[in-house]
């Protein structure tokens, strides 16, 4: 028997419990006698309770706005006052989420804490060792007698220690910019004065295009590349130095203390 809209009624006043005692006991009755009426209202109980108490937060607000508009009363009835704190279940799946993100969010703060701090502390070893290794280069440039070039007065500045002397020198004459023996020598003053980042970039040209300088040049650039934190990189371009070379044994040095 297919069940008409006055049932339907009746079993949406039984399930809000808007029946009075003698109603209920005849519409009990009636399901007893119409099985298809007791299915009918057990599939309506099933559906609203999993409407109202579904874990999934979206559907969840959706079912109980339906619920609501429907009979505007909760709890349903006997069985649905097994989950009568409405919020119940939504409330422990958005705890379970925060505390699941919150244990992402730790998890990875103490990750890159880690990884910030190993950074720091290889680039602190690798600056200690550098300055350990820097060391004046010995000035193997002759003049000859009474000859005043531009390269001499930066390179009087260089022997006295003045630094910051010669490389000011250096960058106010464009001149000795085209000059392989001034760039050499300025960018072992920024390295002496502390300017890691003007020497890395002064000397990495002369590396591979220097054929006078370029084992000086890819010594003291490596030494400024390391105070900068390319370790890598160094560690890359100092495995190919060649043998028989007087830097070889300082960079091998200094290969195996990092």
């Amino acid at each position: 028997m297919k069940v008409d809209e006055k049932t339907h009624e009746a079993i949406q006043r039984y399930l809000t419990q808007q029946m009075s005692p003698s109603e209920i006991a005849q519409f009990e009755q009636e399901m007893k006698d119409a099985p298809e009426i007791a299915h009918e209202v057990r599939e309506w109980r099933e559906f609203r309770v999993v409407a109202k108490h579904s874990t999934l937060l979206e559907r969840a607000t959706l079912f109980d706005t339906w619920s609501k508009n429907i009979d505007g009363s909760e709890p349903l009835n006997e069985y649905d006052k097994l989950f009568e704190s409405k919020s119940a279940a939504p409330s422990l799946w958005k705890k379970w989420l925060l505390g699941s993100f919150s244990l992402v969010l730790l998890a990875g703060g103490a990750y890159l804490g880690h990884k910030w701090w190993q950074n720091k502390v290889f680039l602190q070893q690798s600056i200690s060792i550098s300055k350990v290794y820097t060391k004046p280069l010995v000035n193997f440039v002759v003049f000859a007698a009474g000859s005043d070039t531009s390269l001499k007065p930066m390179l009087r500045h260089y022997d006295a220690g003045e630094y910051a002397k010669a490389v000011q020198l250096f960058e106010s004459k464009a001149i000795l910019k085209a000059d392989k023996t001034a760039q050499l020598y300025a960018g072992v003053s920024c390295l002496l004065n502390e300017q890691p980042k003007k020497a890395f970039l002064l000397l990495q040209p002369l590396t591979t295009h220097s054929f006078f300088y370029a084992n000086e040049a890819l010594f003291y650039w490596g030494l400024a590349g390391l105070q900068l934190g390319k370790r890598t990189e160094v560690r890359q371009q100092w495995m190919q130095f060649p043998e028989n070379n007087h830097f070889k044994t300082k960079i091998d040095g200094i290969l195996k203390q990092l």
